[in-house]
């Protein structure tokens, strides 16, 4: 298994993501964030599972979560969430900024 780390750019999509729905309901809100939560951890278990799509930076695979994109890129020993975006959102112009590494 792979330690999960997430950038500050995925923390901050988790944060609007959660209040954008706890806005309207709480509890469907805690919901979607502990959904992502399991799916960090599938994702630490079988790392492969995301897709790749061309043009894409080696190592970043991209999951489906729901109605969610999670943009996570493989490094030696763990896995980095990126982004976490709507899919109804222009999603691939948002992952220019993919490689978040926390300086």
């Amino acid at each position: 298994m792979l330690e999960v780390e997430l950038t500050r750019r995925a923390k901050l999509d988790l944060a609007e993501i959660w209040e954008y729905i706890a806005a309207n309901n709480l509890t469907a809100a805690n919901q979607v964030v502990q959904r992502f939560g399991n799916a960090f951890g599938r994702i630490a278990h079988m790392a492969s599972l995301g897709e790749v799509y061309p043009d894409s930076l080696p190592g970043t695979r991209f999951l489906t979560s729901g109605a969610y994109v999670i943009v996570y890129i493989l490094q030696h020993d763990r896995v980095q969430i990126s982004r976490v975006l709507h899919s109804a959102r222009d999603w691939q112009s948002l992952i220019d900024d993919v490689v978040d590494v926390d300086e």
